[in-house]
C-alpha cells in the first residue's frame, strides 16, 4: 500500500531525532513488524510498550485477522529486555502508563473514528513535552477526521501537523 515495508518506517527518522534513551509506545502491534523495525533501526530505544488485545475485530478496512500474537512474540526474541507487552485494549491499558513517560507514541490500532480519537485523547498526556505524537493510516477517512478533530480540541496550530507516506505526526509542546 505504501512505499515503506513497515507502517512506522516514515516516522523512524523523527524518532532518531529524539534525545537520550527513548521510551516509546505502539498501539496496535499486530505481528510486530513496526516494533521490530524500530528496534533494529533506533539504537537508543530503552523500552517500547506494545499494546494490543489480540482479539478479532473489523475496522475501516473490514480486516478480521486471527490473533497474530505468536508472530509478534517470535520477532521479539532477543529484544525481551526492551519490550513491555500489554495485552489489553488501548482504552484498558491507558492507566498502565504514567503521564509524561513517552518520548513517542505511534497509534496504529482500531481505525474507526471513535477509537482513533479516543486513543489520541487517552495517550496525549503520556507523551512528554517535546515528544513525538504520531500514527498511521492517514489515507483512512475516519483516522484523518479524528486527527483533525483532536488538533482542534487541543488547539494545535494545524501547520504543525506533518503527513508522510501514510503517517501523521507533530512534536508536542
Amino acid at each position: 500500500m505504501y512505499a515503506y515495508q513497515f507502517s512506522i518506517d516514515p516516522i523512524i527518522p523523527e524518532i532518531l531525532k529524539l534525545p537520550g534513551d527513548i521510551v516509546g509506545c505502539e498501539i496496535g502491534v499486530n505481528e510486530g513488524d513496526s516494533v521490530y523495525s524500530t528496534l533494529e533501526k533506533v539504537d537508543a530505544i530503552k523500552t517500547i510498550y506494545g499494546i494490543d488485545p489480540y482479539v478479532q475485530y473489523v475496522d475501516h478496512y473490514n480486516w478480521d485477522p486471527e490473533p497474530p500474537m505468536r508472530k509478534f512474540l517470535s520477532k521479539m526474541i532477543g529484544w525481551e529486555n526492551k519490550i513491555n507487552f500489554i495485552r489489553k485494549t488501548s482504552n484498558e491499558a491507558k492507566d498502565d502508563l504514567p503521564d509524561g513517560i513517552l518520548d513517542y507514541i505511534f497509534i496504529d490500532g482500531d481505525h474507526t473514528y471513535n477509537a482513533a480519537l479516543q486513543d489520541m485523547r487517552n495517550y496525549y498526556s503520556k507523551v512528554r513535552s517535546g515528544g513525538l505524537f504520531s500514527g498511521h493510516d492517514w489515507p483512512c477517512p475516519p483516522v484523518q477526521q479524528a486527527v483533525y478533530d483532536f488538533i482542534d480540541e487541543i488547539k494545535l496550530d494545524k501547520t504543525r501537523l506533518q503527513v508522510i507516506h501514510g503517517c501523521w505526526f507533530w512534536y508536542k509542546d
